[in-house]
Order: C-alpha cells, then sequence, then structure tokens
C-alpha cells in the first residue's frame, strides 16, 4: 500500500466518484510530509480520514457532512476553535493540491469556521511574579530558557531551536531564524543581544556539549511543559501562565517603558512578509532596536538582582543541589550530534540540577504513518498558510493599551 502510493499517481475522476481518503494519503505522502508543518499536517488529515471514512469527495463535502464535522472536531475532540480552522485548512489545501494535478475534476466548496478574536497565549506576568518564577528554578536548561525568553521576547519554538551559530557576539545580535529555514507569518526578526544574555551564550560555548542553547545532556530539547508545570506550582502561579507569559511580559514592559512601537514591532516579529535588499542590513545600525534592548537590559538587571539578594533563593538552590530531582521523565528531546564536554564554565544566571529524558521514535512515511498516530514525532514548528481575516488591532497595539501592575 505504502510503495502504490509513493510510485502511483491517482487518476482524474469526479469529486462524486474520487474517494477521500486515499487522495489525502497521496496528498500527504507527495507533499504534506515534506512541509515543516507535517506532524500539523498529519494530525489535521488523521481527523478527516477518521471523521469521513470511505466517503467520496463529493459526499464529504456536502453542507451537513461539513457541519457535523466542524461539531466533531469542537466538542467531541475538543479541539479549539483556532486549531479546528486550521485542521479544516489543511484539507481544503488538500483538495486544491489534488484539482491542480488533475486528480479530481473540481474544487468543492468547503465551509470553515468564522473567525474569532483569539486572546494572546499565556496571561502576562509583573515584575514581581517573573522575579517569584526566577527563584523556584530548579534546572539549568529552564532557567537558561526563561532568561533566552525574557532577552529576546521570542516564541517559544524559536528558543527551542536557537543554536550557538545565530549567536552574533562581535555585532551583539541574535538571529531567531536558523539558516535554510524559510520565513513564515510567525516571522522570526533579527534582533540585538542584551548585553545581560552575554554570559550566558558564553557559558554554553564553553560547555561546548551541544549546538543548541537549550539543551540537557548534549541533546536540544523540544519542550519544556512538564517542568513548566512543576515551577508554575511552585511559584504559586495559575494554569494561565505559560510559556506564552514570557513574550507577552516582555511585550508590555517594552510599552510600558516608552519604547516606540515600530520598536515593539521589530522586536516581537510583527511584520510583514517580503524584505526590501537594504532592510536586510538594518541589524548593523548601531541604533537598531537601541530603546528596546536598553529597557530588556533594565528588566533583566532587576530580575538579576532579585536572585542576588534573595536569601531564601539562595538556599532553595542549595536544597536543590543536595537531592535527587523529579523532572520530565518524558521530555521530548532530539539526538544531537554534538562532541561532549565535561567542562562547565560558572557564570551568571546557572544552577545545578540533573534530570533524566526520553528518547523520541523515528519519522515514518507513506499511508500507514498518516494513520499511526503515535509515529512521526520530528515536529518541525510552522504555522499553515490559511487564510485569516484581517484584525482591527495589530497584537503591537493591544500592548499599548496595557502597563504592568
Amino acid at each position: 500500500m505504502d510503495w502504490y502510493y509513493a510510485n502511483q499517481s491517482p487518476q482524474s475522476e469526479t469529486v462524486d466518484n474520487k474517494q477521500l481518503a486515499p487522495l489525502l494519503g497521496h496528498f500527504y505522502e507527495q507533499y504534506g510530509q515534506k512541509l515543516v508543518s507535517s506532524d500539523a499536517t498529519r494530525r489535521a488529515l488523521l481527523c478527516w480520514v477518521e471523521f469521513f471514512q470511505e466517503m467520496t469527495v463529493g459526499e464529504a463535502c456536502k453542507i451537513q457532512e461539513q457541519e457535523k464535522f466542524h461539531d466533531w472536531l469542537l466538542n467531541d475532540r475538543n479541539y479549539s476553535h483556532g486549531t479546528a480552522i486550521r485542521f479544516i485548512g489543511v484539507g481544503k489545501a488538500a483538495l486544491n493540491w489534488s484539482w491542480k494535478r488533475g486528480f479530481i475534476d473540481k474544487v468543492p466548496y468547503v465551509p470553515t469556521l468564522p473567525q474569532k478574536a483569539a486572546p494572546p497565549k499565556g496571561r502576562p506576568l509583573n515584575v514581581e511574579e517573573l522575579g517569584q518564577l526566577l527563584k523556584h528554578v530548579r534546572h539549568q536548561h529552564v532557567l537558561d530558557f526563561i532568561w533566552l525568553m525574557l532577552g529576546t521576547a521570542a516564541r517559544p519554538d524559536a528558543i527551542y531551536e536557537l543554536t550557538l551559530a545565530q549567536c552574533d557576539m562581535e555585532n551583539r545580535l541574535i538571529d531567531l531564524n536558523p539558516a535554510g529555514r524559510d520565513q513564515t507569518k510567525k516571522y522570526r526578526p533579527v534582533v540585538k543581544m542584551p548585553e545581560m544574555l552575554v554570559p550566558l551564550i558564553e557559558r554554553r560555548k564553553q560547555e561546548g556539549d551541544c549546538a543548541h542553547l537549550i539543551a540537557f545532556e548534549g541533546r536540544p530539547i523540544k519542550s519544556i511543559r512538564k517542568a513548566w508545570r512543576q515551577l508554575r506550582k511552585d511559584a504559586d502561579l495559575g494554569e494561565q501562565v505559560n510559556p506564552y507569559s514570557l513574550r507577552h511580559s516582555m511585550a508590555r514592559w517594552l510599552r510600558s517603558q516608552s519604547v516606540q512601537d515600530w520598536e515593539v514591532s521589530a522586536q516581537l516579529g510583527h511584520k510583514k512578509r517580503g524584505m526590501s535588499t537594504t532592510e536586510i542590513y538594518a541589524p548593523f545600525d548601531p541604533t537598531y532596536l537601541s530603546q528596546s534592548v536598553a529597557a530588556i537590559d533594565k528588566l533583566l538587571e532587576q530580575l538579576n538582582s532579585v536572585l542576588t539578594n534573595d536569601d531564601n533563593h539562595s538556599g532553595h538552590q542549595a536544597d536543590i543541589q543536595s537531592q535527587e530531582q523529579h523532572i520530565e521523565t518524558q521530555t521530548n528531546i532530539v539526538p544531537c550530534q554534538c562532541e561532549h564536554d565535561s567542562s562547565h564554565a560558572k557564570a551568571p544566571f546557572t544552577c545545578e540540577s540533573r534530570v533524566k529524558n526520553s528518547h523520541g521514535t523515528e519519522k515514518g512515511s507513506g499511508v500507514n504513518s498518516l494513520i499511526e498516530k503515535e509515529k512521526m514525532v520530528g515536529v518541525r514548528r510552522i504555522e499553515l498558510r490559511t487564510s485569516s481575516m484581517s484584525r482591527k488591532r495589530s497584537t503591537t497595539e493591544l500592548y499599548a493599551l496595557q502597563s504592568f501592575a
């Protein structure tokens, strides 16, 4: 079956005669699994196949069937409104792709859900709450993650994927988009490197265990979800506080420090696609994001001062070092071929601890990999390019209406 879909193309048929599931399987084999968002594409197509079973394209795209599908996604599978819209969009993309290649005679109309203005992911934290969070960090890779999130205001995925090669120490720049990765609507900018992050990056260079800045035992980490839940509990913060909270906290901080709107937008990556050749060299301008990086350094200095002067934090770290810690026994990690170095340089923003992690499984392929839900954990994150309604206010403008308590 896998060989067939890998080597054969569907014959052109009308939508009333063409079965949907094999068409989606062929789309995934020939196109979907090659996307950076292959894992999300796989999950979306699995939902289409699971719900519509052996229906033809024409039967599955009837308004009544699509409305049942929408209800199933939201209520039976408990997906969020935004996720349901993306999953519907993947199916629509598969049908368009199939029509363009002559596998079906037309593109049937596929209704989607109305767009809703989604609130920012994660509740922003004030300075006191950020300090409280940092005081309860137990693990070095989590501490590094928090400092880099605060120091760049990046999205979590950009920090997980951040490598030493992306850090220009000479020009004090951090390119959040790794070489070879296409920019998407989740734009990853080049940002100024705050001076407070320099010791962290230098320490990671000296450790030399992995090219990624967020790593454990020489392996880059894909998620700190389990450690974050424990940290949030220790710091007595609610479930609305997640890694995205750090990004939104920095956005509010920048606005509270009267950083210009365009600088906040550039720092957060809120910009249109397409960049002129001249703009590519903008990060090398000495004044590039100067207000933004000054405000970030100011906050990092405040938080580092809180930790340095907090006696309880010192005792807490001593307790951590004296006992074996329980952490993320199922953290998703990916293998790293970097050479290991047992030396560990002492530098600011450090703590000592040991954790255990489990390895992911290998990525599958073909129709079977589309059906087997537990495979293909090699996630490369990127949002599907589905259409969305324009908003009345930009995300950056929303932060202008807020300030720290």
